[in-house]
């Protein structure tokens, strides 16, 4: 038999005739502190890092000498010794095991409270940074606007609106972007079949190229034309005025000959304004980021109240802005479209909307599943109430075991009223984790001993 094994046998008999009364037993097994701590504890406390459930073993073991100490001798006489060496090991063992406790319950508290709010937070790093958030960029089309844009003009030079809205609506047929969804869908709304292109190549953030037969057709901003050397002089002032009227325009060119322009809008969100206020008042900068002309995106960013603008910005540029404001503190970027996803990723806090793509959903940390941007100072109020509900924690648990806990190893305080102080201050953890939410810590306490399906019903 090994040591290891003697011990462990010697202190079963102890304990069992400790138990049953034995007053032989309680002198001998507190006589010997060296047997108790070489067999039980420091085997135990070298492990409780690896398993959880030693650590609730060691709890109920403490309690079992406690109890079997319990009126046999004075706190001031041969238990502090070595009572002051089990209560040292007690207290780094429960502050191991609770320090996951005070962070875990307040973050799953308020992810819950999120949830209820139509809101998903993905990682708790996301979860707690974005309270430090400074500054916020948020994209036009889908954020700030409804993302569902439709047709306002059309303006012909030298076909009809039905051959120009047939032509454009052909090349735009295998785009996803939202604006060419608004080009095809206008042109179904009006009957026209659309012919069959080949050759269709998208450029991100500034239009697409098709062939029809033998013409190639390039619809896409004025910006993306001028590249191309198309001469957009004939449209010059007409494509002035519908820009400051917050439209976004698309022309349509048969090789490198205008054949006309379409003008196309999209109406912010009933709550934008609301949302951006109530950032702004919570100390956060608003930040316009959009692909879109500079006209139509001042008149929007007037329409939400927003100071700062970012137009023209390319699907790559988004992620380089935020690079470049991270270099002032912590950013998030609000998106929901395929060209938001680098700037998604690149953000300290990456928001997705609910109805947006999915790989814009994929590369954020935290989703609006209500598609609601009133969900943004919601989200941000709830991480700032979970982190303020995690100091809070940590205080309570200081108060109750960093005083309770030492007063106890000198013998001051009884050892069990130090073990109830514990028991009382993670039921303090827990409750003020709950806040204004405690059914759920009673409705909790009620299911105690009672079947799953019992508990459900």
């Amino acid at each position: 038999m090994s040591l290891q094994t003697a011990n462990e046998a010697q202190l079963k008999r102890l304990m069992l005739a400790g138990l049953a009364g034995d007053t032989a037993a309680h002198r001998e097994l507190f006589d010997r502190p060296r047997l108790l701590l070489r067999t039980y504890y420091r085997p135990r406390l070298s492990r409780i890092g690896r398993d959880t459930a030693d650590a609730e073993d060691l709890i109920q073991d403490v309690l079992m000498v406690i109890h079997t100490r319990a009126g046999t001798y004075d706190p001031h006489q041969r238990l502090m010794p070595w009572l002051y060496t089990v209560a040292r090991h007690k207290f780094i063992d429960h502050l191991r095991r609770t320090r996951v406790f005070l962070a875990s319950v307040p973050l799953d508290a308020a992810g819950e409270l999120a949830a209820g709010k139509g809101i998903l937070m993905r990682t708790g790093e996301a979860f707690q940074g974005f309270r430090l958030v400074r500054q916020i960029v948020l994209d036009k089309t889908g954020t700030l606007t409804e993302g569902r844009p439709w047709m306002h003009e059309i303006d012909v030079r030298s076909i009809t609106e039905d051959e120009l809205l047939t032509l454009a609506a052909a090349a735009e047929a295998s785009s996803e972007h939202p604006l060419a969804e608004a080009v095809v869908k206008a042109a179904f709304e009006r009957g026209l079949d659309l012919p069959r292109v080949h050759a269709f190549e998208a450029h991100p953030g500034k239009g697409v190229v098709a062939r029809l037969d033998e013409a190639e057709l390039t619809v896409g901003s004025p910006a993306f034309m001028a590249e191309r050397g198309v001469d957009l002089a004939p449209l010059s002032e007409a494509i002035r005025v519908l820009e400051e009227k917050g439209r976004t325009v698309l022309i349509l060119a048969r090789d490198t000959r205008v054949l006309g322009l379409l003008a196309v809008g999209d109406a912010l969100r009933p709550d934008t304004v609301a949302s951006v206020a109530a950032l702004e008042q919570a100390g956060l900068e608003t930040i316009l980021v959009t692909g879109d002309n500079e006209r139509a995106a001042r008149r929007i960013a007037a329409e939400a109240r927003i100071d700062h603008v970012h137009a023209g910005v390319l699907p790559g540029g988004k992620a380089e802005l935020v690079r470049e404001l991270q270099k002032g503190g912590m950013v998030a970027m609000v998106g929901d479209g395929i060209n938001d996803a680098p700037a998604l990723m690149q953000a300290d806090v990456g928001i997705a909307m609910g109805g947006g793509t999915d790989i814009a959903i994929d590369s954020a940390d935290i989703i609006i599943l209500s598609n609601r941007l009133a969900a943004l100072p919601e989200a941000r109020g709830i991480s700032a109430r979970g982190y303020r509900k995690m100091v809070q924690n940590v205080t309570l648990a200081f108060l109750f075991n960093g005083i309770g806990i030492p007063i106890a190893a000198t013998g001051l305080l009884y050892p069990i009223w130090a073990m109830m102080a514990m028991t009382a201050s993670v039921t303090a953890i827990f409750i003020n984790s709950l806040g204004e939410r405690p059914r759920l810590f009673f409705d909790a306490i009620s299911t105690i001993g009672r079947p799953v399906e019992a508990a459900a019903t």
